[in-house]
């Protein structure tokens, strides 16, 4: 059969994975082009188990497949807003999106729900459980996680690595007016095919603590 045997209202019929070979008497087999035979159609307006008809040469063969209602099976965040709070800010909840969802990986967003915030505490470093408490009680509510902690500033590092790159071509300076220049000079860092070269200018963060939006205006000049 092929990758997919369960199937919502809605939903087309998909065949990717599935392998048909003819026997023959002799005992030999051939594997068959998607050409090379015929598939009945798959009925996904209402639920109900159904058989798929594979035809060659009038020989056929069938597997069974499943159409059923999708069913709801909680909410989720979909969209995390900020997570990451220094000491003494006060709790945001600006761009959080909660969705219900479904088995066949439907969302749904929804916008009635409350949260409850009453073990945040932004003076006591730590990590504090939200709650999203839906309207509609038959929705179990969830927590997410945020952290609390003192303000740290990033440690900027340049790097350079690479086939083409060296100390003496590939410098990063740090100007007056707060921007990076990366100078790469007489092809110092380049990509081909087989060997990179290139200058990094980064910080390190850590995935569990910190919450961080990084963007950048990038301008090159020959």
């Amino acid at each position: 059969p092929p990758e997919q045997t369960i199937y919502y209202i809605g939903d087309s019929l998909k065949l990717e994975g599935l392998v048909l070979y003819a026997h023959y008497s002799d005992g030999a087999k051939l594997r068959l082009l998607k050409d090379e035979y015929t598939v009945s159609s798959l009925d996904t307006s209402a639920p109900g188990n159904q058989e798929i008809t594979v035809t060659h040469k009038g020989v056929t063969a069938s597997f069974p497949v499943k159409v059923k209602i999708k069913q709801l099976t909680g909410i989720e965040v979909t969209k995390y807003p900020q997570t990451t709070f220094v000491l003494g800010d006060d709790f945001d909840s600006s761009g959080l999106v909660v969705s219900k969802v479904y088995d066949n990986s439907d969302r749904e967003v929804i916008s009635s729900f409350t949260l409850d915030t009453s073990l945040f505490n932004s003076q006591t470093a730590g990590i504090y459980k939200i709650s999203i408490i839906p309207d509609d009680s038959t929705l179990p509510p969830i927590t997410y996680s945020v952290t609390v902690r003192e303000a740290v500033q990033p440690v900027w590092n340049s790097v350079h690595f690479g086939q083409s790159t060296s100390a003496a071509n590939n410098q990063t300076l740090l100007k007056e007016d707060g921007t990076v220049q990366l100078i790469a000079l007489e092809g110092g860092g380049k990509v081909t095919e087989d060997h990179d070269g290139i200058t990094f200018y980064y910080t390190e963060l850590d995935a569990a603590l910190d919450n961080f939006v990084l963007s950048a205006d990038i301008g090159v000049a020959a």
